[in-house]
């Protein structure tokens, strides 16, 4: 034991030593300037806690927690293991302050171990290097929640190719290091958007609704005598005035709230309006704290100009110099064909477009039909690519599959065609896409999940003309479109676009909306947050860019 003990010493000496060597090396204005003191003395001894404390093998447990120890090792190599929060200790106060505060980002305190902090400052028993050593984890903990969210977003949805902030608690460490105060410090890491302020200003409206009781569950109209009638009607009154869907004509609240919930807004209080209704102030402050971590996962640096579609209300928005120039309704990938999460940028225009149908929708939903209906490919212009003039006369579909001949499907282009009459084309790894479509039908729909995976524009033509500029006025878009042929027109500069997934969300007019989780991304998100609480798993990259 006394060998080992021996090695240890020497081991965090030299460590030490290549500390000083290290630190003497540095710029002059760096840090200050050395003396031969007991102030002295007591530094070298923190550094020497600290490198023997972080220089170890396996995990890295302080106060039953565990720590990051590559990443706590990067702050302090690159410090010369000189400490930042000894002497310091209006600073740690500071910090464990702002734990305990992170509710009001929608963040759980417990999540970044807010109780562990005010554990860590009351224990007069803990070594100095384990206090030091554990405060600077859970900054990186707060800061990182702050900065890029508390889950990697792709870990739980794999459709979800939205770049993730990358982030450095680096630079910031040195400024608490130099006596910059906490609140200065993390100023500006959550999104600067008014949209994200707007949530956390609903968020903690909600909980206070919560906190109160929250309110009344209403009752269904139907069946009911005019007494109990009159009296659910003063119900839903209350109800939809602490929502703030308060009108002196109960129609007009009543279809207000519908619109913000989704629903059909005919001011008919039916089954869906119902179940909107009574879902509790404390259910939709969840959402709003699932909303919140979603906005600070996404990238902070959005274009002024852009396309924006939001999958869980099927909306689409283009913004010029962040001012609204055109919304359309849009129909988005249903449930078993999820539309996905991806940012990227609209290169071209295709008009009078062709269908190369995906071979998953060959494979199950064509051929199993063409037994019993063997005219449905002439009747719906498909060829047969690779099968000689791509006729599919004359085949006995009883012992013919298409996938295993090697041939590819392809509807011609024309009116009946499942893209429309143009399509706006952008790189993803899914192979989704803008398009028109015949069945226009769909767009006058509450729910609109009924695509696999694309998303179909309403006002696809208004949109295309948008982007073309001058060539694409009505009457050229009428004209190229007419004549049926496959065209291909670039843009002058390609359009970035976001596939995003919020069910909470301030709408351009100001307005809080709300709508259901339909891929279960939600749900998802809420698991994995459960999963993450607690003192057991503080870890988190120092840098996460992708």
């Amino acid at each position: 034991m006394s060998g080992v003990s021996t090695i240890l010493r020497l081991f965090a000496s030299a460590l030490a030593l290549t500390a000083l060597v290290g630190f003497w090396c540095l710029p002059a204005q760096a840090y200050p300037a050395r003396t031969a003191s007991g102030q002295d003395q007591q530094e070298n001894q923190s550094e020497l806690a600290l490198a023997a404390l972080l220089e170890g093998t396996g995990p890295l447990a302080i106060a039953g927690t565990e720590f990051d120890r590559p990443a706590l090792l990067r702050v302090y190599r690159a410090r010369h293991y000189q400490p930042i929060w000894m002497g310091n200790e209006g600073a740690a106060l500071d910090l464990s302050n702002a734990l305990a505060g992170a509710g009001v980002e929608g963040i759980d305190p417990h999540a970044v171990a807010a109780d562990i902090a005010a554990a860590t400052l009351g224990d007069p028993t803990m070594a100095p290097a384990a206090r030091e050593t554990a405060l600077t984890g859970l900054f990186i903990r707060y800061t990182s929640a702050l900065a890029q969210g508390q889950i990697d977003p792709q870990a739980t949805d794999p459709d979800w190719v939205l770049a993730r902030p990358s982030f450095d608690p680096a630079p910031l460490l040195e400024r608490i290091a130099r006596g910059a105060s906490i609140r200065s410090v993390v100023a500006g890491l959550t999104p600067s958007q008014p949209a994200y302020q707007q949530l956390r200003s609903a968020l903690a409206r909600y909980e206070r609704i919560a906190a109160k009781g929250d309110w009344p569950l209403v009752p269904a109209l139907s069946g009911e005598g005019p007494r109990r009638s009159q009296a659910a009607f003063a119900i839903m009154r209350q109800r939809l005035a602490m929502e703030g869907d308060n009108d002196a004509d109960l129609l007009k609240a009543v279809q207000r709230f519908q619109a913000r919930h989704g629903i059909d807004a005919d001011g008919t209080v039916g089954p869906a309006t119902l179940e909107a209704l009574n879902i509790s102030a404390a259910a939709r402050a969840v959402q709003l704290r699932l909303a919140l971590e979603r906005y600070r996962e996404m990238p902070r640096d959005w274009p002024a100009t852009r396309l924006a579609v939001n999958i869980p209300s099927a909306t689409l928005v283009l913004y010029r110099e962040n001012k609204v120039v055109l919304t359309s309704r849009v129909v988005v990938g249903d449930r078993g064909h999820p539309t996905p999460i991806l940012g990227s940028a609209i290169g071209s225009i295709l008009f009078n477009p062709p269908w190369t149908v995906p071979a998953s929708i060959v494979r199950k939903e064509i051929q199993p039909r063409l037994a019993k209906d063997p005219g449905y490919l002439a009747r719906n212009h498909f060829q047969l690519l690779g099968r000689g003039d791509g006729s599919s006369d004359g085949i006995d579909w009883s012992n013919t599959d298409i996938l295993a001949n090697g041939w590819q499907l392809q509807q011609q282009p024309g009116p009946w065609n499942a893209l429309g009459t143009l399509m706006l084309d952008f790189p993803s790894p899914f192979s989704v896409y803008l398009h028109d479509t015949p069945g226009r039908s769909a767009f006058a729909r509450s729910d609109r999940s009924l695509s696999h995976g694309c998303v179909r524009v309403e006002q696809v033509t208004a949109l295309a003309g948008e982007l073309l500029g001058p060539e694409g006025s009505p009457e050229a878009i009428q004209k190229i479109v007419a004549g049926q042929q496959t065209q291909r027109h670039a843009l002058k500069k390609a359009m970035p676009i976001y596939l995003m997934y919020l069910t909470a969300f301030v709408d351009d007019d100001g307005a809080l909306q709300f709508r259901d989780d339909p891929y279960g991304v939600d749900a998802r998100l809420a698991a994995a947050l459960k999963d993450a609480k607690g003192p057991d798993q503080p870890r988190v990259a120092l840098r996460a860019a992708r």
